[in-house]
């Protein structure tokens, strides 16, 4: 029952975010807000989805017994990998609004999301054990 919770909460999150973005770029496209306010509304946006992830992240690493969950050290090279993994789709969405500067604002939010959602794949894959 926990987990449905959980992912539940996790896709609102993600959900919510998305919305919350899209809302900007069409206020920014309609004019209703400048370049800065719309950086300013995206930072917030983007500065409240991640504390909610961390928030998130950190109770569901808990156990019942309010113990952390240890790692043990042959699953700590599989950790360093999905670290890397997380950094590089980050410079990938960095990368991918560079190159698409001043293209149109529809397919760039559209390209965001899904790696967004990679993302979030990504921080939420389990660790194999072997």
């Amino acid at each position: 029952m926990t987990r449905i919770v959980k992912n539940a909460e996790t896709v609102a999150v993600s959900v919510v975010t998305t919305l919350a973005v899209a809302v900007l770029v069409f206020l920014f496209v309609t004019g209703v807000l400048n370049p800065q306010s719309f950086a300013m509304g995206c930072l917030v946006v983007m500065g409240i989805s991640s504390t909610i992830w961390y928030v998130l992240l950190k109770r569901g690493s808990k156990h019942a017994d309010g113990f952390e969950i240890t790692i043990e050290p042959r699953h700590q090279s599989s950790n360093k990998t999905k670290h890397v993994k997380v950094a590089v789709i980050l410079l990938w969405l960095v990368a991918s609004f560079w190159i698409t500067r001043g293209g149109p604002w529809p397919p760039r939010l559209i390209g965001a999301s899904v790696v967004v959602l990679f993302l979030i794949g990504t921080m939420l894959q389990k660790q194999k054990r072997t």
